[in-house]
């Protein structure tokens, strides 16, 4: 069996395993060619394609891993260092103004007040930023969990 191959021009027969130098070269100089007349795009393209794609998973991970952890520490230091206030319980009630995954999550409903006078019925937990009001967190430590 032997391959045509060409060199400078000029044909040449070259039984299938057998290497010679003219053979080498021509392999080298053939694939230099081939990588000349390619641009960027269809040698890296993929490559470039994949990694742009990939970086773009990356970034929103981390974006949506650093949101929960904020909202985690700001939930712990408002447990930490927030004022301690009592509030009743007034209903629970679906929430219409977020979705997640398409479904409304449901609202616990409390109204709070200045803890001094006596009010009878269910109280709710509910910590204050001491700075800003509006940052509460009420605490429902005591609902049940779902089994995992």
């Amino acid at each position: 069996m032997s391959d045509e191959s060409s060199v400078n021009g000029e044909d040449h027969d070259t039984a299938a395993g057998e290497e010679t130098t003219a053979g080498v070269s021509l392999e080298i100089s053939a694939y230099r060619k081939l990588l000349k007349n390619r641009g960027f795009l269809s040698l890296w393209g993929g490559a470039f394609f994949l990694g742009v794609l990939g970086s773009v998973f990356f970034v929103v991970g981390v974006v949506l891993f650093l949101a929960s952890a904020v909202g985690a520490r700001r939930a712990e230091a408002l447990r930490r260092r927030g004022r301690r206030i009592e509030a009743d319980f007034s209903g629970v009630e679906v929430n219409t103004a977020r979705s997640i995954n398409g479904r409304h999550p449901w609202q616990i409903v409390s109204q709070w007040l200045d803890p001094t006078p006596y009010v009878q019925g269910r109280r709710l937990t509910v910590f204050i930023d001491p700075t800003n009001p509006r940052r509460h967190l009420v605490d429902v430590g005591f609902l049940p969990r779902l089994a995992e």
